[in-house]
């Protein structure tokens, strides 16, 4: 899967894990905790699921340092290359 394809995937994850954010313009510099107002249980919620659907296990003290979408894509992208 290429870095365009988990983004569009993350952006789908998002969007439907959290409702507040339906339809909100999410690029690579957007803060998914404060420029989004994610609370804290949203947050873990949408991680797990990211987790769940993409099939790779971010540690949780990853999680603070994956404050703009861009980190988020270039985790996943890293954890999916290290999976092969």
């Amino acid at each position: 899967m290429n870095r365009e394809e988990i983004k569009e995937k993350a952006i789908d994850l998002i969007h439907s894990c959290v409702p507040d954010l339906s339809g909100v313009d999410i690029n690579e510099e957007s803060n998914i905790n404060t420029d989004a107002s994610v609370d804290s249980m949203s947050f873990i919620y949408l991680m797990t699921q990211i987790e769940a659907e993409f099939g790779i296990e971010i540690p949780q003290k990853k999680w603070a340092k994956l404050c703009k979408f861009g980190d988020l894509v270039d985790e996943i992208h890293l954890r999916l290359s290290k999976a092969k």
